[in-house]
């Protein structure tokens, strides 16, 4: 679910990956805060092309 929130955040705005999570991270408590980490992990995977390409939203 994050990682299709951050995705739709980025399309839409044009924000980086960095600042869309950064803003997100903001304003969780302690558990969702690890679970959007693991989702940041996961964008920095597949832009080193450790992880299959993302699916765009359209």
């Amino acid at each position: 679910m994050w990682r299709n929130a951050v995705e739709c955040i980025i399309e839409v705005t044009g924000a980086s990956i960095q600042q869309v999570v950064a803003q997100i991270i903001s304003t969780m408590d302690g558990d969702t805060m690890y679970r959007a980490q693991n989702v940041l992990s996961d964008f920095q995977k597949t832009l080193r092309g450790q992880n299959p390409p993302i699916q765009s939203i359209r």
